[in-house]
């Protein structure tokens, strides 16, 4: 015959038995939502060549054909907005200036006369017409030549420094002709070409960072924005980026790597 002291200590150590079973359940559980987690947080890093351009750039072109007399910055040198980048002999502009003024002196001379002579019927209203409208054109031809006048010293769009020279002192141009290319003194911007499947979790103010050759340093940096096209032959699509910091040794040209982080879970 079985004590009741053997059949209640048999029953307790099945209850032991069963929560330490329960809990290493739990504990399985937890550690596999853990791991869940640690999984859905792993970061897969992303890489791309990049190149630095400036944010503006410009090629000055004359308007005018003539002789350069100074280009006060040369290749590499740096100028304020509004400064002089390029003077030409204004001579002849100054001389076809003071020929539209005596062009417009005598033309509107002659209206006031004909005016006159009409009060008197001496001319007809054609004649004063006619002259009113001398005086219009020679208007526009001093209006016409002070704006070349203008043309005759080519100013900074911009603060910004010098990249190439096409032309040098004394030398004569022709209406077009490229004179120098600048570009601006901001930050340069990061430019580059990401495959387009990444535009599915690529967006404005994503964050990477930029290591470049030329510096050896890394920089933080943030997309600004992408390009809306892709390229339909190589499958990728443009993006730009700015740095979240000035950086004074950072100069248009220098390339590197642009390093993306993107979570696993979005794949």
């Amino acid at each position: 015959m079985i004590k009741a002291e053997s059949i209640s200590s048999c029953y307790s150590f099945s209850r032991v038995k069963l929560s330490v079973y329960k809990l290493a359940i739990i504990f399985c559980l937890g550690f596999q939502f853990i791991a869940n987690i640690s999984t859905a947080a792993e970061e897969k890093l992303l890489e791309a060549r990049m190149l630095l351009v400036p944010q503006a750039e410009a090629t000055m072109s004359s308007q005018v054909s003539g002789k350069i007399t100074n280009i006060p910055f040369k290749s590499g040198s740096s100028f304020k907005k509004e400064e002089v980048l390029v003077k030409f002999d204004s001579a002849v502009c100054l001389a076809q200036l003071e020929k539209a003024k005596a062009e417009l002196a005598k033309a509107e001379a002659t209206f006031r006369s004909n005016t006159t002579l009409l009060d008197m019927h001496s001319v007809s209203k054609l004649v004063v017409k006619i002259s009113e409208a001398d005086v219009k054109r020679a208007r526009a031809d001093l209006h016409i030549v002070n704006s070349t006048l203008k043309y005759c010293a080519i100013k900074a769009p911009f603060d910004g420094r010098v990249i190439k020279l096409h032309i040098h002192p004394h030398e004569s141009v022709t209406k077009g002709q490229k004179l120098l290319d600048i570009v601006d003194m901001k930050t340069p911007e990061v430019q580059a070409f990401v495959p387009s499947l990444w535009v599915r979790w690529l967006k404005s103010d994503t964050p990477f960072t930029v290591t470049l050759e030329e510096t050896g340093k890394t920089y933080q940096a943030k997309i600004a924005r992408l390009v809306g096209k892709v390229d339909a032959v190589s499958q990728t699509i443009e993006v730009h980026g700015m740095f979240l910091e000035n950086h004074e040794e950072l100069l248009s040209g220098m390339s590197g790597i642009a390093i993306f982080k993107k979570l696993t879970a979005n794949e």
